[in-house]
């Protein structure tokens, strides 16, 4: 299962079709009202306020009412500017769900909470809006307060803030945050140490999945995402180039850090399935992928954690509470002490199982350092005990050579076919996920697999799809089995049963084409550069991988 299919299962689950329930009515700006507000003012229950494109000078506010509010043409040519008089909208009249607000540009808001969007005990659903260019105190781009809004497929970027969450606050209740662009936040003005540039969470049991979280900068701690006594889900994100900006305050604290994610005053985050990379803190501070402070005991499971920077622990900076990593692949951090993990604190313990540590550096303790006990097995780490500085108990299952990935330098972590931590992890690892980082099954053959990625028969791609760009489709599969590639101008749910119960199909065969690609070498790894044209639309194509079929089996392939 890729993180895209996952996706869709999330958005079913949570109801998300409420979102295009049918409307009694629909009032038309500016053909009907001039204004969006005065058309919300005339809607009843279950109207759709339809906007055309252009843009509005003016705030909006729900009033309480459970209607749609949609552009027409989508966010791209349909504006709404507040010129810097508060809010651009406001949900505080306890509306639910039902109160949706969607295809939107929101600029130019101005408020102590929330420049773009301020949700006070309300619990609206906001989609496919792009909120840029806000600013507030808390909240530059949404506010939400005692909410469990639904806040999926936004862009936020570019709004900023001088306390917290200069992309988004979430301050008490239970938001679900899915499959935004987080991007570009940040603190205003320089120096107050703001607290997340991305997301803040206080007091918020959020569940964030799905998101792009990238080029943020906080002042203090949280570049990405900050937690402070509460207990968010964070998963199946990319949290990537988040910066920690500095300044005098930070240079004094010995608590500043967290690139990418940071947690502290009894925050208990569950962090899983995410990738973490190249997030950057400047001197005297702690934990560029990863700052966890007291609490716990922290849970980390499937995560890929590389590239980052920090004084003391480059990946990850555990202090003063419990730690569990569990399949997580922590590579190539950079850090003055604990390249890959510094663990500091008293009467408290770790475990680390089902774990690599590979091409971290540091003056002190490369890949590890550890004041407390911490116990790893089955685990692979670079240079072994030499490696690692501090207290530790070394398990009998331990690896030291390299995990054969298929392009470490471009932090590609997956295994090769070849890889000694294939098979070489155990079932009996606390907290083992049912998964990899990626949705496939761990376990796939007589054991775990050591890492974040579990080898698995698959398909996925290097680079990003553009017209007159290139791409490189990766697949991987068992030496010797033959490798087909797949799309189709739809997918199908559910999936179906291939011939022979060999997995499961999810495109849709009626519009199927299959690319041979041929045989796995002994890498399991088969590499096909695409270049697009310059015409070429951005659209998505279904794709799929094929593996081990036999195809005088598969009458329904239409062969390319």
């Amino acid at each position: 299962m890729t993180r895209q299919s996952s996706l869709v299962g999330v958005l079913v689950a949570l109801g998300a079709s409420a979102v295009l329930a049918s409307a009694q009515r629909v009032l038309e700006v500016p053909a009907q009202y001039r204004t969006i507000q005065s058309a919300i003012a005339a809607a009843a229950a279950s109207d759709t306020v339809r906007v055309a494109p252009g843009r509005y000078p003016e705030r909006i506010d729900f009033q309480g009412k459970a209607i749609t509010v949609t552009s027409s043409g989508g966010a791209a040519v349909t504006t709404i500017d507040a010129g810097g008089q508060g809010s651009v909208a406001i949900f505080a009249t306890g509306e639910g769900p039902t109160s949706v607000l969607r295809g939107f540009t929101l600029i130019g808001g101005q408020a102590a909470s929330g420049g773009g969007i301020c949700a006070s005990l309300a619990s609206p659903t906001i989609h496919a809006n792009i909120l840029r260019e806000n600013r507030a105190d808390s909240g530059g781009g949404i506010y939400l307060l005692e909410s469990r809004a639904l806040v999926f497929g936004n862009t936020v970027m570019k709004n900023s803030a001088v306390w917290d969450g200069a992309g988004l606050v979430c301050r008490g209740g239970a938001p679900t945050l899915i499959a935004n662009r987080i991007a570009d936040n940040f603190e205003v003005p320089p120096g107050r140490d703001l607290r997340g540039g991305g997301v803040a969470c206080r007091r918020s049991a959020a569940f964030v999945a799905f998101n792009e979280i990238t080029g943020n900068v906080g002042g203090y701690a949280g570049g990405g995402i900050y937690c402070g006594e509460c207990s968010p889900t964070i998963t199946d994100n990319t949290i990537a180039g988040n910066w920690i900006l500095g300044s005098q305050a930070t240079r004094l604290s010995n608590e500043a850090g967290g690139a990418g994610i940071y947690a502290e005053f009894d925050s208990t985050p569950v962090i899983r399935n995410n990738v973490i990379v190249a997030n950057t803190c400047p001197y005297r501070t702690y934990g560029g992928g990863v700052s966890l402070w007291w609490a716990g005991p922290h849970v980390l499971t499937n995560n890929v954690i590389a590239g980052n920077r920090a004084e003391s622990g480059g990946g990850l900076w555990v202090s003063n509470a419990g730690l569990v990593l569990t399949n997580n692949t922590i590579a190539g951090n950079r850090a003055g002490s604990g390249g890959g993990l510094d663990y500091h604190g008293h009467s408290v313990s770790g475990t680390i199982t089902n774990t690599i540590f590979r091409g971290n550096r540091a003056a002190t303790g490369p890949e590890i350092v550890t004041e407390p006990t911490l116990a790893i097995d089955y685990s692979s780490v670079e240079g072994g005990k030499s490696s690692v500085s501090g207290t530790i108990t070394w398990g009998a299952h331990m690896h030291e050579t390299d995990p054969r990935f298929v392009d470490e330098a471009a932090w590609d972590f997956h295994l090769l076919h070849p890889s000694p931590c294939r098979n070489a992890g155990t079932a009996a690892a606390p907290s083992l996920p049912a998964a990899d980082f990626e949705g496939d099954p761990r376990a796939a053959e007589t054991a775990p697999d050591i890492g974040a990625d579990e080898f698995f028969p698959h398909l996925y791609h290097a680079g990003v799809p553009t017209p007159g760009g290139a791409i490189e489709v990766r697949l991987l599969g068992a030496p010797g089995s033959q490798a087909l590639w797949a799309f189709s101008a739809d997918v199908v749910t559910p999936p179906r049963a291939v011939p022979g119960r060999r997995g499961l199909l999810h495109l849709d065969p009626a519009s199927i084409t299959v690319i041979p690609i041929g045989a796995f070498g002994p890498s399991g790894l088969l590499r096909l550069p695409i270049t697009f044209p310059p015409s070429f639309p951005r659209i998505a194509i279904p794709t799929q991988a094929l593996i081990g079929l036999d195809l005088s089996n598969l009458s329904w392939v239409r062969l390319r």
